[in-house]
């Protein structure tokens, strides 16, 4: 590959990740929910990994002149001790995506497992990486590497398939349609991802596919908060707020300003506080009601006595 291909793959490569990356920390700092950091996380983490594979696989075998043999040492090396942990990190914030996403709890138990099982594999694969430079031994570490691979097409396509799962079951979730829309998408660009047919340009389309899930959940989060589905706070709400789980008159309008589908920022201006003072108020707002996030509340709501506002 000449250097002027590999300056227009570098051009590719740089503005859809910057896309990607830029539209996702926009999306977790306009709604600030708690997946949505994980979901910017993942993009960082996908993103990165895709580059530091398609430095190893296309850019420096191009520039530096190394022979087969040290070639496959470097790749292995930037695998078992960068790619790897990297493509396990993006899957476990994938799946802490979905569970905040679908409003799910997590018991400590499983918390422990999957944090134990995550460093049990990253140790195991240096060891098996360093055993190979030792030894030139590279099947135990070739096996780990296959099933890793399997492992995290399964934790994808599983966390998937439980969304169509749970959705197909919520009759009542006014986002159910908006969240099986968003696990076609998912399955679509995870599937072209796998399979996808011209390998040498493999990773360059994986900094692509990341998009329309990307730009899809702008569009869920932006129907959902700025005013497509509003719940009306009337008297008997307000009355049930205040009596029942013990809100502030403060806090009640925070409520009442977050179901009109007000980030923290507009709740700030237009409250005449600051940014800090509102998510003091909000962290209180959602202990009381037991809730985690604003699509919760606005659940919430919408189920307490009263007249919701048509849509």
């Amino acid at each position: 590959m000449d250097v002027v291909l590999i300056g227009i793959r570098q051009v590719l490569v740089w503005t859809a990740g910057g896309l990607s990356i830029g539209i996702a920390g926009r999306l977790s700092r306009r709604f600030n929910l708690g997946y949505l950091r994980d979901w910017f996380r993942f993009v960082l983490a996908f993103n990165l990994g895709l580059y530091l594979i398609d430095l190893v696989m296309t850019v420096f075998p191009s520039l530096i002149g190394l022979s087969m043999e040290q070639l496959a040492k470097i790749e292995l090396l930037f695998h078992a001790l960068l790619v790897r942990p990297l493509i396990f990190l993006g899957l476990l914030l994938f799946l802490r995506f979905m569970i905040g996403l679908l409003a799910l709890r997590v018991s400590r138990f499983w918390r422990v497992l999957t944090t134990a099982t995550a460093t049990l594999y990253l140790v195991s694969l240096a060891f098996l990486a360093v055993r190979f430079f030792a030894t030139g031994d590279r099947k135990p570490y070739t096996v780990l590497l296959v099933l890793s691979d399997w492992l995290v097409i399964f934790g994808l396509y599983g966390a998937v398939a439980f969304m169509f799962y749970k959705t197909a079951r919520e009759d009542e979730d006014p986002r159910r349609g908006l969240l099986r829309n968003l696990g076609i998408i998912f399955f679509a660009c995870q599937t072209v991802f796998i399979f996808f047919p011209f390998r040498e340009w493999l990773l360059l389309a994986g900094f692509f596919l990341v998009l329309p899930p990307l730009l899809y959940l702008w569009h869920i989060h932006r129907r959902l908060f700025l005013g497509q589905r509003q719940v009306s706070l009337d008297e008997v709400r307000r009355r049930s707020l205040m009596e029942t789980y013990g809100l502030t008159a403060r806090e009640t309008e925070i409520v009442e300003l977050i179901c009109r589908g007000r980030d923290n920022q507009a709740l700030a201006d237009e409250l005449y506080i600051s940014v800090h003072t509102v998510k003091h108020h909000v962290t209180a707002v959602f202990r009381k009601l037991k809730v985690e996030n604003r699509i919760q509340l606005a659940n919430l709501i919408s189920n307490l006595r009263g007249q919701q506002t048509p849509e």
